[in-house]
C-alpha cells in the first residue's frame, strides 16, 4: 500500500459517483422474469451451450 500512495499519491477509493446512474440497493430491477433470464444465461455458461456463438441468439433484451 505504501508503494501503490508513491506511485499516485493519495487517492481516495470509492468515490460516489455523481453520475445519472443510480446504483439498485433493493434490487428492485431484478424481478423474477430477469432473475430467470439471468439463471438460464447461467446454466447456459455453466454447461457451454452452443446456443453461446450463435449470433442470432440474445439471452437479454436491450430492454433488460
Amino acid at each position: 500500500m505504501i508503494a501503490v500512495k508513491a506511485r499516485y499519491g493519495d487517492v481516495k477509493l470509492n468515490e460516489d459517483d455523481t453520475d445519472s446512474e443510480t446504483e439498485d440497493d433493493d434490487a428492485e430491477e431484478l424481478t423474477p422474469a430477469v432473475e430467470q433470464k439471468w439463471l438460464k444465461t447461467l446454466a447456459a455458461l455453466k454447461s457451454d451451450d452452443p446456443k453461446l456463438y450463435l449470433d442470432d441468439v440474445r439471452f437479454f433484451d436491450s430492454d433488460g
